[in-house]
């Protein structure tokens, strides 16, 4: 175990967990919904209170990134981490959404096969996130 005179926040690393799961999850009520099309208000709602919770976290983490002395990885490196998390889950609201504006009812083998890669995806993202916890792992 290493002793470091600067303390480093580890706050960052629960909110990489958080958001990982927040987008896994959005990821996985897009998938849902493709397997089996109906009651798209609900899937709405749902979706729409998943990308909010995506909001405050990028919200936490942009005002503790100023305050924080020491962090884990750049600041940089954090703050692009978070708003490409966001960026995935925005555009995982938006998908939704405009399968309800356009009224899209039948739906393709493709488009479900790629709903099951973007549950794959934002899976292994989660492990990777974890994995930053353990600096053993990059030095």
């Amino acid at each position: 175990m290493r002793f470091s005179f600067l303390p480093t926040e580890v706050k960052f690393f629960d909110y990489f967990d958080q958001a990982s799961k927040n987008l896994l999850e959005g990821a996985v009520i897009l998938r849902n919904l493709l397997d089996d099309f109906h009651d798209i208000e609900e899937v709405q709602a749902q979706i729409i209170e998943i990308e909010h919770r995506g909001d405050f976290i990028v919200h936490e983490v942009t005002n503790l990134l100023p305050k924080t002395l020491i962090t884990p990885i750049d600041s940089d490196e954090i703050q692009r981490l978070i708003f490409a998390i966001d960026d995935s889950l925005d555009t995982l609201h938006a998908a939704i959404m405009r399968l309800s504006i356009y009224q899209v009812t039948d739906i393709k083998k493709p488009a479900r096969r790629l709903a099951v890669l973007i549950v794959e995806g934002a899976t292994e993202l989660s492990f990777a996130l974890k994995g930053l916890r353990d600096k053993s792992t990059y030095g």
